[in-house]
């Protein structure tokens, strides 16, 4: 059974493609959900925050996480998009306000609390390390199928043969 306060962190990010973005969502210390992705389609960072955002509030009502009796305590490390969202700042940006609508007007709801942190916040920092999940492995510069034979052909080394057997 949940706790009647779900607390959740969002985070986005920006590379050479794109964006990437991931939320997560706590019930007493355990984690809920949770999801990540990237796209193409925007470039900036507060689109991306946006988007995170915008992930985990359709996480919420479509997702069936959403309940009256619940309140939901929203997390993010963009002072830009949390102040946006309470109303305390106008969106300026005119590629942001596609976006603060679709968080604002489809979701409006008492029971919504959002809060600005810092990025080293503990559950902000699994959030990050969550949707950086989501990047193209050209993008991480990770791969996991890479062999001693290609990094010494990547820095010009000379292939170590091995012996054969007599």
């Amino acid at each position: 059974m949940l706790n009647k306060r779900l607390i959740a962190h969002f985070d986005g990010g920006t590379f050479v493609g794109g964006i990437y973005w991931g939320y997560q969502v706590w019930n007493e210390g355990k984690l809920y959900s949770e999801q990540n992705g990237f796209s193409q389609h925007y470039k900036t960072n507060n689109e991306a925050e946006y988007t995170a955002l915008n992930k985990l509030l359709e996480s919420i009502f479509f997702g069936r996480i959403l309940n009256p009796e619940f309140s939901y305590e929203i997390y993010g490390d963009s002072k830009l998009v949390i102040e946006q969202m309470k109303g305390n700042w106008l969106v300026k940006a005119n590629n942001l306000l596609p976006l603060w609508r679709e968080c604002s007007n489809g979701f409006l709801v008492d029971n919504i609390n959002y809060h600005h942190c810092s990025r080293e916040e503990p559950l902000q920092k699994k959030v990050d390390k969550w949707a950086r999940k989501a990047l193209p492995k050209e993008e991480t510069g990770e791969d996991e199928d890479v062999t001693v034979d290609d990094v010494a052909s990547i820095l010009n080394l000379p292939i170590a043969k091995e012996e054969e057997e007599e």
